[in-house]
């Protein structure tokens, strides 16, 4: 079952009204409060297949991070509507997703993934879901299986666009 883009333009609402809460200045964000919000797909890498520029239209392109809820969209169409739960004591970074909702068949094993943030760019690399084993460093292809997604932080603009707002310097 696919979810609708008014379900998904709903969540991202919600997520983008969370990102948008000020923390005081002395409080540091939850791992998952800083993943929070919408992030547009600038890069993505399959089996050492790279993606860039048009070729982004064949794959996902945004991540929302909302609570411990992760949502895909490529196109029109909500992709996976998962749980995720993140790991920053370790180095890198762990972030696991289960139970993606917008499958046709529920997935019951987690997507091992780990992840770094720089600034306002995450790098997402991702085993092949049911994996049992975490990448270790950000490297695919080469006999690597696997993906590896790096996205922007969208401002409200791109998203609702989905174009990239080229007055931000």
């Amino acid at each position: 079952m696919m979810i609708s883009l008014q379900v998904f333009t709903m969540v991202a609402t919600i997520a983008l009204s969370a990102s948008c809460i000020a923390v005081a200045d002395d409080a540091k964000p939850s791992p998952s409060q800083s993943l929070d919000g919408v992030w547009q797909v600038v890069a993505a890498n399959l089996d050492g297949v790279e993606f860039t520029g048009k070729d982004l239209k064949q794959v996902t392109r945004f991540f929302v991070f909302a609570g411990h809820q992760q949502i895909t969209i490529a196109g029109d169409e909500v992709t996976t509507l998962s749980d995720y739960t993140v790991d920053i004591s370790k180095t890198p970074h762990t972030l696991t997703t289960t139970d993606d909702k917008a499958m046709m068949e529920p997935r019951t094993k987690p997507t091992l993934s780990i992840f770094k943030m720089e600034n306002d760019r995450l790098t997402i690399c991702s085993a092949y879901w049911g994996s049992a084993e975490r990448p270790k460093d950000f490297s695919v292809g080469g006999g690597k299986k696997g993906s590896r997604v790096v996205l922007q932080r969208a401002r409200p603009i791109e998203f609702v666009s989905g174009t990239k707002d080229t007055s931000r310097k």
